[in-house]
């Protein structure tokens, strides 16, 4: 017996699938997750290796300069390479530290370096004739003190546009900057790229860091790509071609008669119709010279109203 639904029933069946179907969680659509804006991006795996290859060699010109200026064993290693904000980089730094500002041309813009002061001190016990010791409590550096940190920083600087020379970029020491004049060079949400160097001398180890802008590091790493990418893709896309042009290039071949003997007078003698005999025989091979080196030894042979060469061997060297 076939059982029947009054409307009743009918709508209350409806009206339990539409709350069922309001309760599941959508599924349909594409993700989503949080972004800040804010914070820099990542370098790419092929930019960290160029910036760090590119920075291992201005740490070896440092381990060579700095140990002669000190005369010292004397050892710069890179650390690390970053992109960070300029609020992240001030705020990893020690709190009593020395600053200072670089000036990197053409762009006009202004670079940040960092010396850590537990190393700074040893090496300012250098530069004065000590035997470089460790510190036990580091404060601030006097106006002294500065102005000889001030030297090691301008050889920093020279060594790291000595390095950057590729890129167009030029850097020069500027001044040393307080904490509060530092966060003024750029703004906190300014992206920085930050290499970190570790310096060392026979007792004591430290942290160099330095910052720079946005369009500094922007304009270093497009220099890097370009060298490093589509260059060496182009060369490699050009080679056959220009090997299918340099077939078609001529040069001149030429048989002759190498090593013969001819007296002076023979040569005064010589006039219009003279026959000038030469002790070579007839059956002996010539040699074939192709854009003047010579290349093999060959025998003048006629095809048709041609003349030509036939070569018997290779010559060496």
């Amino acid at each position: 017996m076939e059982k029947l639904l009054d409307q009743q029933q009918i709508d209350a069946m409806v009206r339990a699938a539409r709350g069922q179907l309001e309760s599941r969680p959508a599924s349909a659509g594409p993700a989503v997750t949080d972004c800040d804006l804010r914070h820099p991006t990542h370098l790419t795996k092929d930019q960290l290796r160029m910036v760090t290859s590119l920075h291992d060699a201005v740490s070896r010109n440092l381990t060579h300069s700095l140990g002669a200026y000190l005369r010292v064993g004397f050892e710069a290693n890179v650390v690390s390479v970053e992109q960070l904000t300029y609020a992240e980089f001030l705020g990893r730094l020690p709190d009593v530290s020395y600053l200072c500002s670089l000036n990197v041309s053409p762009v006009s813009a202004v670079a940040v370096a960092q010396l850590d002061l537990q190393l700074g001190f040893p090496i300012i016990d250098l530069l004065l004739g000590g035997q470089g010791q460790p510190v036990g409590e580091v404060r601030e550096a006097t106006e002294i003190e500065e102005e000889l940190l001030a030297g090691i920083m301008k050889n920093v600087t020279r060594e790291l546009s000595a390095g950057w020379a590729n890129a167009g970029l030029e850097m020069a020491f500027d001044e040393r900057q307080l904490p509060a004049s530092a966060q003024r060079l750029m703004r906190p949400s300014e992206k920085t790229l930050v290499i970190s160097f570790e310096f060392q001398i026979p007792q004591v180890r430290g942290m160099m860091n330095v910052a720079f802008p946005a369009v500094v590091a922007g304009t270093l790493l497009r220099k890097l790509a370009s060298e490093n990418g589509p260059r060496a893709k182009t060369h490699a896309q050009r080679d056959p071609r220009l090997r299918e042009l340099l077939l078609d290039c001529e040069f001149p071949l030429r048989l002759e008669i190498c090593g013969v003997p001819v007296k002076l007078r023979q040569l005064l003698s010589l006039a219009p119709g003279s026959v000038l005999s030469f002790d070579h025989a007839v059956g002996d091979a010539v040699v074939a010279s192709l854009a003047n080196v010579t290349w093999f030894r060959a025998q003048p042979v006629r095809t048709a109203r041609q003349r030509g060469a036939q070569l018997q061997s290779r010559v060496l060297g």
